[in-house]
């Protein structure tokens, strides 16, 4: 089997472990391995039924609920109401994805936590894709 990608591309969609299980059948790919195996970090996330991160004002919602702390830190919530297939509209509304890294106060109605590993753009990881 011939497997075509963009390394970059690839890995920036991807994550660590899994991307790693993936590149390890793909010959010549040990820069890309190395890359993704370096440039890493981990953010919480969570999934819960509570809009603690949207305005107050639910007609302000959207999809994408910014909320900037002390200027340094910028974390997302975002509302599924309109991206969930399959579910109840009204099952469907009351989900929210959460970032919880910097937030004051968790949300409190958790469905599911997780770890989500992020691709952080170093050195290796940028020589692996050419411009």
């Amino acid at each position: 089997m011939h497997i075509e990608y963009k390394p970059a591309e690839f890995a920036w969609e991807s994550s660590e472990p899994g991307t790693l299980r993936l590149l390890e059948g793909v010959p010549a790919s040990q820069a890309e391995q190395s890359a993704v195996s370096a440039s890493n970090f981990t953010t919480p996330v969570s999934l819960h039924t509570d809009p603690i991160y949207a305005p107050a004002d639910s007609t302000h919602w959207s999809f994408l609920n910014c909320q900037l702390h002390d200027t340094s830190f910028c974390e997302t919530s975002m509302w599924l109401a309109d991206v969930v297939a399959g579910a109840p509209k009204a099952t469907a509304a009351k989900l929210w994805k959460g970032w919880t890294t910097h937030r004051l106060q968790p949300p409190t109605e958790v469905l599911h936590q997780a770890d989500f590993m992020h691709m952080l753009p170093t050195r290796p990881w940028i020589g692996t894709e050419s411009f």
